[in-house]
């Protein structure tokens, strides 16, 4: 867990240094950064960073909400499940029961000739 921790912060900081070199680096003819780059570079990687942590604060408080949805759902196909094997096991037993009944009649027509 702390290896994938690990590598999601590194792609967050390798995505920071990219969007925000590429939005304040305008001269690359000096090693050092100018005041405006500094500058620039500052604030964007303030409002980088107050971003993600925005949406990590949206994120844990809509997550639980998301889960208690999938689970009630996943609850109601079981027992919409659950309803339609009984549902098939009535009708099985209701053939089966029919059958008995024909093949009883049947039996029933059958010794009745027979005696008479």
């Amino acid at each position: 867990m702390d290896l994938r921790n690990f590598k999601d912060f590194l792609g967050l900081y390798n995505q920071l240094s990219e969007v925000c070199f590429g939005a304040c680096v305008e001269n690359l003819n000096s090693r050092a950064l100018s005041k405006t780059e500094e500058s620039c570079v500052e604030r964007c990687c303030t409002k980088y960073t107050n971003m993600n942590h925005r949406i990590i604060r949206t994120y844990t408080e809509v997550q639980p909400v998301i889960q208690q949805k999938k689970i009630e759902e996943m609850e109601k196909q079981m027992q919409e499940a659950q309803v339609q094997a009984v549902k098939q096991q009535e009708a099985e037993q209701k053939l089966l029961q029919a059958q008995a009944e024909s093949l009883l009649l049947a039996q029933t027509a059958d010794y009745t000739s027979a005696i008479f």
